[in-house]
């Protein structure tokens, strides 16, 4: 217990300046307690303060992100909403704008083989963006050979006017280029992705938000978009890594669209993680046989990426039970 008392009264002088033994010290006590308990209550309420303050200012401006992107949203939709080429409208206009693209890729791979893909994605692109207007020939005729340019512009302008004379009642022109239906579509979707990636806040957050984007694009869309990035018209969303950090175009099926010697648009892409690669690394194939009361069923699993399957082997014949497990 002594022990105990001592160890009390040194803590007691050590936080106290001084032990009141009689009533006229009490006040002096008090005094003392509320000056340092009032600098301390000060202190933390001040603190408390400024926590609040970045709270609501976080707040506010996260409200703020999020009503900027709400009407960046509804811009989108509502450019979307204004497309209209022949008997469709909105997002279905996709999906004849990419059967141009394919004729422009077509002509272009026929008249100047030599080209490697990105090339010729960028000049069949340029093309079926700007028509056979002076900008698009002089975007191209500054990098290619203008002969060719010439020719495959001749073969386009050919089918075009071709499906003019067949229906001539159609609204827009098709193989006319797209500068204008496309252009304001592109730089708004842009601004939207540049945005989000700018803000303060967290980058699951950026992710989640710009996911909702991505599921109104149908694949038609998602595949002009890629083309669009391999071009010179869109390499600034690989320039500044919004492919690889939100892979706005990862829905595209496997094999959508089939590119010059037998390359597929999402080999064009290593950087993205497309949404069939994920359901391809975990697949697990069951196959059951059965022979004179003998069974036995078999269980692949893929387990990632690379290739390497585990082996499940179950054998069932009269009273025997055995499983044997093998990876590779």
């Amino acid at each position: 217990m002594d022990y105990i008392k001592a160890a009390w009264a040194w803590v007691v002088n050590a936080v106290v300046p001084f032990t009141p033994k009689d009533e006229a010290t009490w006040g002096q006590l008090g005094d003392w307690i509320g000056g340092v308990g009032g600098t301390i209550i000060t202190f933390a309420s001040l603190i408390a303060l400024i926590f609040t303050l970045r709270v609501s200012r976080a707040a506010m401006t996260r409200q703020s992100v999020y009503a900027l992107f709400a009407a960046m949203s509804k811009t989108h939709d509502d450019l979307i909403a204004s497309f209209q080429l022949n008997n469709s409208k909105g997002s279905d206009v996709f999906r004849i704008l990419l059967s141009d693209f394919i004729v422009c890729l077509k002509f272009t791979s026929k008249h100047y083989p030599e080209l490697t893909i990105h090339q010729t994605i960028d000049v069949a692109y340029t093309i079926f963006f700007f028509g056979s207007t002076i900008t698009g020939r002089e975007l191209l005729k500054d990098k290619y050979d203008s002969n060719k340019i010439d020719t495959i512009l001749d073969d386009i302008s050919n089918i075009r006017n071709r499906l003019i004379q067949r229906y001539p009642e159609a609204k827009g022109r098709r193989l006319s280029g797209n500068q204008s239906r496309l252009s304001n579509y592109y730089r708004n979707l842009y601004a939207i992705y540049t945005f989000i990636d700018e803000s303060n806040l967290p980058t699951q957050e950026k992710r989640s938000i710009l996911k909702t984007i991505r599921t109104k694009m149908n694949n038609h869309e998602q595949t002009l978009l890629a083309l669009n990035i391999c071009s010179r018209l869109g390499s600034k969303w690989e320039d500044e890594k919004l492919l690889t950090r939100y892979e706005p175009i990862r829905n595209i099926p496997k094999g959508f669209l089939t590119l010059p010697n037998g390359e597929a648009i999402e080999d064009l892409f290593p950087e993205v993680k497309f949404e069939f690669e994920e359901r391809q690394e975990k697949r697990t194939v069951l196959m059951n046989f059965e022979y004179h009361g003998f069974c036995a069923s078999v269980k692949i699993k893929r387990i990632n990426a690379t290739g390497n399957l585990k082996l499940g082997l179950q054998t069932i014949g009269g009273s025997t039970n055995k499983r044997l497990t093998a990876t590779e």
